[in-house]
């Protein structure tokens, strides 16, 4: 099979399976062997499209070792690079959320919530939005400099004596 691809898209694809090599690599050497196979899959893809690099005059990019193609590291930083913005994405995200969750259980009742829920679908994007927003600002401005651990206000939220 054949495609006309530019050389831009060549480009781009050649960035995404790095990055998924990076991610199945990773994934495969702290997770699970279970992402192996998708691992290899990337290599063997990458391996692949590298073998043209020449038809698009990308050829400084590719290095050989024991006669198997690789991306050469001219920029090695660069799947790291977008993975590292992309978890902090993540974990600000997961974060804003669950902060915002658990805020907005402290403020409504069980009975209010339920009473939100018009759709029934369990959807609370728009009461929750303030809530989540609030997180999204601060985490925007100060990132987790402001971030403290207080154990008083989650015994107080559950009933238990403060022990200071």
């Amino acid at each position: 099979m054949k495609i006309n691809i530019s050389k831009r898209d060549y480009e781009t694809i050649i960035k995404a399976l790095d990055i998924s090599e990076a991610v199945f690599g990773s994934l495969t050497d702290f997770v699970s062997e279970s992402y192996r196979e998708e691992y290899e899959g990337a290599k063997k893809a990458m391996s692949n499209l590298l073998k043209h690099s020449k038809d698009f005059k990308l050829d400084k990019i590719v290095e050989e070792y024991e006669g198997e193609l690789f991306l050469s590291d001219l920029n090695p930083d660069f799947a790291l690079n977008v993975l590292g913005e992309y978890v902090d994405l993540e974990i600000y995200q997961k974060l804003s959320n669950q902060l915002a969750w658990r805020d907005f259980r402290i403020k409504y009742s069980d009975e209010e919530i339920k009473k939100m829920d018009k759709s029934g679908t369990g959807y609370y994007g728009v009461e929750l939005y303030p809530f989540e927003k609030r997180y999204w600002d601060e985490f925007d401005e100060y990132g987790f400099n402001r971030l403290v651990i207080n154990e008083n206000i989650w015994n107080e939220k559950k009933g238990q004596k403060n022990e200071e």
